[in-house]
């Protein structure tokens, strides 16, 4: 039996969240743990049957120019921080200070979605969870899917060539 997407539980909203503009906060409050925080490369992880992920970058990513490109965010991807004892102590209260803004209910748009809805957005930039939920007053099936930015940007170019010349 093939189970579709359902929300029938109580509670469980989807929750989302700027990053770009916790980051930005970030930048003019604290520059010094800005800094940090685009500068040290941190190790996220993750394994299982098919999979053995491993990449180490700051959790604030920044193009040539200084603009925001990314952020990393994600406690259960995270592995064990490995930096100098000097620069731990002031990363550690950047990363709090960061992670505290995440909890701000004032920059965090929530809701419900119904079965058979979806959400599209840029996991980069839109940090994203759910409320709680109580698994014994219904289900709760949510399903991912994720592409990576490079086809994105392959796609549109492409359809952009073909609409300057369509035949081509």
């Amino acid at each position: 039996m093939v189970r579709r997407g359902r929300n029938d539980a109580a509670g469980g909203g989807s929750v989302f969240l700027d990053s770009f503009r916790i980051a930005e906060r970030l930048r003019e409050k604290d520059p010094r743990g800005f800094a940090l925080l685009s500068t040290v490369p941190i190790p996220y992880r993750f394994h299982d049957s098919e999979y053995d992920i491993r990449i180490d970058r700051p959790l604030i990513g920044l193009d040539e120019r200084g603009r925001l490109f990314d952020v990393r965010f994600s406690a259960h991807l995270m592995d064990a921080f490995h930096m100098e004892s000097a620069v731990m102590v002031d990363y550690y209260r950047a990363f709090r200070m960061f992670m505290a803004a995440t909890r701000n209910p004032a920059d965090t748009i929530a809701f419900r979605l119904k079965a058979g809805e979806m959400v599209v957005f840029d996991n980069r930039r839109v940090l994203h969870g759910r409320e709680a939920f109580n698994p014994a007053t219904g289900h709760r099936l949510l399903r991912g899917f994720y592409i990576d930015r490079g086809e994105v940007d392959s796609k549109i170019r492409t359809l952009t060539r073909a609409l300057v010349t369509p035949g081509a």
